[in-house]
């Protein structure tokens, strides 16, 4: 982040230091404001994602994620994102992926994708309807010989 924009900016240090990197303003090279950049964009998707009651338990929470911590509640509903925000908020600058690595994650489907994952499922509804309506005539034909027992019987 850009020292004068640093200034401008209508926040407290305590929040601006909850979206830094923790190698922010020890390394100073493009490639630590990259990997920072990246640590940021981790803190900024947890935040879209994960609802606070308070300033104080964003806080918490911010700072529980600073340690590598997530909400189980929040990795249930979002198993994904999860993965990729323990990635991107990595101590260690190295296991953060870059913007290009993640535009082709998992988190960025192409739409052939999404189509062929779309299109596996149905193939896999139709044989689930097939399966279902052998059962279903297995079943009438059952119900049809007991029926006819019954009344052999009589």
């Amino acid at each position: 982040m850009c020292p004068s924009l640093v200034l401008s900016l209508p926040v407290t240090s305590d929040i601006l230091l909850l979206h830094a990197g923790p190698i922010l303003g020890t390394v100073d090279t493009p490639l630590s404001h990259l990997q920072s950049d990246m640590y940021s964009i981790g803190v900024l998707a947890f935040e879209l994602f994960q609802p606070f009651g308070t300033e104080m338990e964003r806080v918490r929470t911010l700072g529980d994620l600073r340690e590598g911590k997530i909400p189980d509640s929040f990795c249930q509903r979002w198993p994904v994102l999860a993965k990729y925000i323990m990635k991107l908020t990595s101590k260690e600058p190295s296991v953060r992926p870059t913007a290009t690595q993640l535009l082709q994650s998992e988190l960025f489907c192409s739409k052939d994708i999404v189509i062929h994952g779309l299109q596996r499922k149905v193939e896999e509804q139709e044989e689930e309807i097939i399966e279902l309506r052998r059962r279903i005539s297995q079943l009438q034909s059952s119900q049809v010989t007991v029926h006819f027992s019954k009344t052999d019987k009589t």
